[in-house]
């Protein structure tokens, strides 16, 4: 059971819950990328290479497991506004910005299907 099917009050109900793009993982899949073809160059210093590769993939993995942290611990709906960029748009991603009556202002970046998502709360 989610955190926020906990804390209903009666009468309340979940209409819709958003999720974050898979684009959140890009940084971290990028890094990793850079590791390998760091691994496999033709080195001029053999001993070196390895050690430069393993540090590279652990910015990587340490990348890859803030966007996790972050997806895993956000739940926040309330008023919201959205906002895409030019290539959000092509691959369905944006940022909402919810404005909540007691935490304030929180933003949420690379949020799958923002309109839809500011739809289903801002119409009910």
């Amino acid at each position: 059971m989610a955190y926020i099917d906990k804390i209903l009050q009666p009468n309340e109900q979940i209409i819709r819950t958003g999720r974050m793009h898979w684009i959140v993982y890009a940084p971290g899949m990028l890094i990793l990328f850079v590791a390998l073809v760091v691994a496999f160059a033709s080195p001029a210093q053999p001993d070196v290479i390895p050690i430069i590769a393993a540090v590279i993939a652990l910015f990587g993995v340490a990348q890859l497991a803030g966007a996790g942290f972050e997806k895993w611990t956000t739940e926040i709906v309330e008023s919201v506004i959205v906002s895409q960029s030019f290539l959000g748009r092509m691959l369905g991603y944006g940022n909402v910005v919810v404005r909540g009556t007691g935490a304030g202002i929180e933003g949420l970046h690379h949020i799958a299907d923002p309109l839809d998502l500011r739809s289903a709360i801002v119409v009910r």
